[in-house]
């Protein structure tokens, strides 16, 4: 029966690791096992996910136990002891601190296959770029899981290129990531579920490493870092057709604009369209002259704030949700200048850093008022 001594916070963070394959607590637990090389290797299985990660522990008897993890969780980030005994006794599990002993029910264990994803596709990223990229994409993508296809990130690779992109219908945001390494020399064109996106994203901040494994075999992608695996089935939907999309729209009007100049006007605006019953989060915006003046008109006040523009075109008013652009302002962190390109007041627009070095672009619709 186990009996193991294992560091109090690296036993919490593998917890938090692997609970994120759990999306309902009533129906599943995580898995704990010894290794032959005094660790423990913890497992977690969702709905189309799997999650593995190991810590070191001191092994006094080797095991393996099904832990409903919640309560534990809790227990544990209460105790400042450095270390602490864990030891199965009568279907339950004893926590073993200083200064209490804890009783915890132990679910019935049931043997886990093992999951892996051994041939397929490889590519090694840097989890810095990787990780800031998809927080930065999946503002846009759809949060309704009634729509699979667009509730994911599309994920792209050629040659030495990740394209990372989302969409909910009525905006669209593009971003390309710089492969470290690509031995293949294969492309591949996987959809992610943005659940899983965001899980990712959580378990990355859970590591030192510098570098992700990113592997595909088609309809799963394993993700690998540091002692950490996690495997998710994608999305098999056809995802919009983003490249086509991109390529026809037709811009003619170019205008450039301080991205914080902007932030702070559409700030303002958004206290008074917020909150209208009809074309919720939509004001006016008109290019003239040196000056684009943004109005918002609510159901109790309105208002409308100047911003200063360099543009090179004929005048132009146009209808857009502020809050798609605020959400896409929060994702640029390396540009002061942005780039906003137009056709007129019923096409898409494009919107960009300035000198767009890294092909980054937004696509957010206007409105017809």
């Amino acid at each position: 029966m186990l009996d193991i001594k294992v560091k109090t916070k690296d036993f919490l963070r593998a917890i938090r690791i692997v609970e994120n394959a759990i999306t309902d607590d009533s129906k599943g637990g995580i898995y704990i096992e010894t290794t032959e090389d005094n660790k423990l290797e913890f497992k977690a299985i969702g709905y189309n996910l799997f999650i593995k990660c190991y810590c070191d522990a001191f092994i006094i008897n080797e095991g393996k136990i099904l832990i409903k993890h919640k309560l534990i969780e809790e227990f544990l980030r209460k105790v400042k002891d450095e270390e602490v005994e864990i030891k199965e006794e009568n279907k339950k599990i004893k926590l073993i601190t200083s200064d209490s002993v804890s009783n915890y029910s132990l679910i019935e264990y049931e043997q886990t296959q093992d999951i892996d994803i051994i041939n397929g596709v490889e590519y090694t990223l840097d989890k810095k770029t990787l990780l800031e990229n998809i927080e930065n994409t999946q503002f846009a993508a759809s949060s309704d899981i009634e729509k699979p296809k667009i509730n994911c990130i599309k994920f792209d690779v050629e040659e030495k290129t990740l394209k990372l992109v989302a969409t909910d219908s009525y905006r669209l945001m593009y971003r390309e990531v710089e492969i470290l390494e690509n031995d293949t020399n294969e492309n591949i064109s996987v959809s992610i579920p943005l659940k899983i996106t965001q899980a990712l994203l959580k378990i990355f901040r859970e590591t030192t490493l510098n570098k992700v494994i990113f592997r595909s075999e088609g309809t799963r992608v394993l993700f690998k870092l540091d002692d950490i695996e996690v495997i998710t089935k994608v999305t098999e939907l056809q995802f919009p057709d983003y490249v086509g999309i991109l390529n026809n729209v037709k811009v003619d009007k170019k205008v450039k604009i301080n991205k914080s100049d902007l932030h702070t006007a559409l700030e303002k605006v958004q206290i008074f369209v917020r909150d209208k019953k009809e074309k919720k989060d939509v004001a006016e915006f008109l290019f003239t002259g040196d000056k684009l003046r943004i109005s918002g008109f609510g159901e109790y006040g309105s208002t409308s704030s100047d911003v200063l523009i360099v543009k090179d075109c004929p005048d132009i008013k146009i209808y857009l949700n502020v809050k798609f652009i605020i959400e896409y302002l929060a994702s640029v962190k390396n540009a002061d200048i942005l780039e906003i390109n137009m056709s007129d007041e019923i096409s898409a627009v494009l919107i960009k850093e300035d000198g767009n070095k890294n092909n980054n672009v937004y696509l957010t619709m206007p409105l017809k008022i």
